[in-house]
């Protein structure tokens, strides 16, 4: 039968948890996320790290990455019907200022929109998003949805498109594809998960001679695909206009690998 050990550790160093892995490693158990599927029979554990930021950390930091919102239960998908973004789940996130999927657009409801349009931040456009009721509908691209809940009518969404794109991601990232392959960042047509060691949500890299020979930009995409969406990068200046107008959002700062 197989055995499996499970902990999350929130806002923990990996180094505190160093001597607990080696003897998690030295009695046998492997990590899960390195285990196939196939060895069923594996003794496994499962232990992952969130990072904690201070504001000091988004302030200083030279792009940031509007990652996910905790508890983030919203789907996308862009209809190969007609080509709009599909989206289920908005109810919850009615009242959020940003709202960012896993592996999604920065979403924004009709008032955050209005913010930005009247900002001088540069690099971005707007499309409304289709709203069904919940995110069980947007599970097959090809299903027909429902027509367009409340939250559509009374509050539109909107989703922000940049206009820039990054280069690709630095090399020193864990990217791998759908099957758990290494992959190479800079495919536009790929398929791409981070990984970063133990911790849920990985920081993205770019190489920092490449980044500085880009156009302005206050909002950019990456080249690489995850699900169906590239990852949004903003500047410090879109960040600090957020704080300014008291727009909130859920931050991780982007490093720019010197080599």
């Amino acid at each position: 039968m197989n055995q499996v050990l499970y902990a999350c550790y929130i806002d923990s160093s990996l180094d505190e948890f160093g001597q607990l892995i080696s003897t998690l490693n030295a009695n046998g158990f492997n990590n899960r996320l390195d285990v196939s599927r196939r060895r069923s029979r594996d003794l496994t554990y499962s232990l992952r790290f969130t990072r904690h930021y201070e504001p000091d950390d988004w302030s200083q930091a030279e792009l940031l990455d509007p990652c996910y919102s905790p508890d983030s239960c919203v789907e996308e998908f862009r209809s190969h019907v007609d080509g709009k973004i599909v989206v289920g789940g908005l109810d919850m996130a009615a009242n959020m200022d940003i709202y960012v999927p896993d592996y999604g657009h920065m979403l924004i409801p009709n008032r955050t929109k209005k913010i930005f349009e009247n900002s001088i931040l540069v690099g971005m456009s707007f499309e409304r998003v289709r709203v069904v009721e919940d995110g069980g509908h947007t599970q097959d691209p090809f299903e027909e949805v429902e027509p367009p809940s409340h939250l559509e009518t009374e509050a539109p969404f909107w989703v922000v498109l940049p206009e820039v794109t990054m280069p690709p991601l630095s090399s020193s990232m864990d990217l791998t594809d759908s099957n758990g392959m290494s992959q190479a960042p800079g495919d536009p047509k790929a398929y791409y998960n981070m990984k970063e060691g133990m911790y849920t949500h990985p920081e993205m890299h770019f190489r920092r001679h490449e980044v500085e020979t880009m156009p302005l930009f206050d909002v950019a995409k990456t080249i690489e695909r995850f699900g169906q969406s590239p990852k949004t990068v903003v500047s410090p200046r879109f960040y600090r206009f957020c704080i300014d107008q008291g727009i909130e959002g859920h931050w991780a700062p982007v490093r720019l690998d010197e080599d």
